[in-house]
């Protein structure tokens, strides 16, 4: 089991990444939808992984991924995106991210996700 907080702003993406992960027997520690919230929950409750949406309105993706990897380097994000996005990828890759997963995603392509990176496996 893990804790994991999730960064996102749909509120549907926000119900079922929760419902998901809480199915698979993880921890949702919370839910932040911009930069602040995430560092915030983050320093509160030091979750083994973080996920964030790279393209969230408002708000990108990015900066947030830099935030949270500049205060916590250690973190370990799983950037969720969406076809199309694969600069945005390769840009997260850069930055540090240890995990993708592609929207529209099933339940055994998230749960395969989380045990890789808790298991610290390359991308």
């Amino acid at each position: 089991m893990a804790k994991i907080l999730i960064i996102e702003n749909s509120i549907f993406m926000k119900g079922s990444l929760k419902f998901l992960l809480e199915q698979a027997k993880h921890f949702v520690v919370g839910v932040a939808t911009n930069t602040e919230e995430a560092l915030r929950m983050h320093e509160q409750n030091h979750p083994d992984i973080t996920t964030c949406d790279l393209l969230m309105r408002g708000e990108d993706g990015m900066p947030i991924i830099r935030a949270l990897l500049e205060k916590y380097p250690n973190s370990k994000i799983v950037a969720v995106w969406v076809s199309g996005l694969e600069t945005k990828i390769e840009e997260a890759k850069q930055a540090g991210i240890v995990g993708i997963l592609e929207k529209p995603y099933k339940f055994e392509d998230l749960t395969k996700e989380i045990e890789r990176v808790l298991n610290a496996r390359s991308i």
